[in-house]
């Protein structure tokens, strides 16, 4: 939030939007959708974190299930969040109608509550750093973290011995239907064709084959399956 010159800017207040210089070390700051935003980080609202942590434990599925989505949005600010609302998930998971609050469930919520409440301010992103961004337009496309190689791995400087192998072989292993069988042109050999069709009449597909050389039919008859 600093202008070319390095200078915080002179910020408005648009409706919904207050200003609270006073709060801010370099004397500006903004309220906008719950965060206090103030040059180079953004907290959460202390009226925001006061009015989810003197929410009540929750009775049913439906006042559970608003809690957890009140906590999910600050969920960048609660440290191992997902480990702290498992057992509340749990209950969800469970699809009881009666909320069974154990000694672990009741900890938990105590617990993120308190988190919540000690929440850090975070950093805000600074564009004149240098990052590397992918966009990707294709919708059958998706970029994914492998859980197949380590990247860590790359990172030794090691490269290890050096595999050795025949690509030819390994093509024939692979892609010939048997091993004596070569693609060496014989001598003197005669040359033989096959052709294959089919056609559709009255619903019912008919096929046939035919071999022959550049001079006669060698043999041809019907395909029946």
């Amino acid at each position: 939030m600093r202008g070319l010159d390095g200078k915080p800017p002179k910020l408005s207040r648009p409706a919904g939007v207050s200003s609270i210089p006073e709060e801010s070390p370099n004397g500006e700051a903004v309220i906008y959708l719950g965060y206090e935003v103030s040059a180079g980080q953004r907290t959460l609202g202390q009226d925001r974190k006061e009015a989810i942590c003197q929410t009540p434990k929750p009775q049913t599925m439906k006042e559970l299930r608003t809690f957890l989505g009140m906590t999910g949005w600050c969920r960048l600010w609660i440290y191992n969040y997902g480990l702290l609302v498992k057992p509340l998930y749990a209950l969800i998971t469970e699809g009881s109608r009666d909320l069974q609050w154990t000694k672990d469930v009741t900890h938990a919520f105590n617990q993120l509550k308190k988190a919540l409440m000690s929440a850090p301010a975070l950093g805000l992103p600074n564009r004149f750093q240098k990052y590397q961004a992918i966009l990707v337009e294709q919708d059958d496309v998706e970029i994914v973290v492998t859980n197949i190689v380590n990247p860590a791995s790359f990172l030794s400087g090691s490269t290890g011995e050096p595999v050795i192998h025949d690509c030819l072989e390994t093509i024939e292993a692979t892609y010939s239907s048997r091993p004596d069988l070569k693609d060496t042109p014989l001598e003197d050999a005669e040359t033989w064709f096959t052709d294959g069709s089919s056609y559709v009449v009255s619903g019912r597909r008919h096929a046939g084959y035919a071999v022959t050389t550049s001079r006669e039919v060698i043999e041809s008859g019907a395909i029946t399956n």
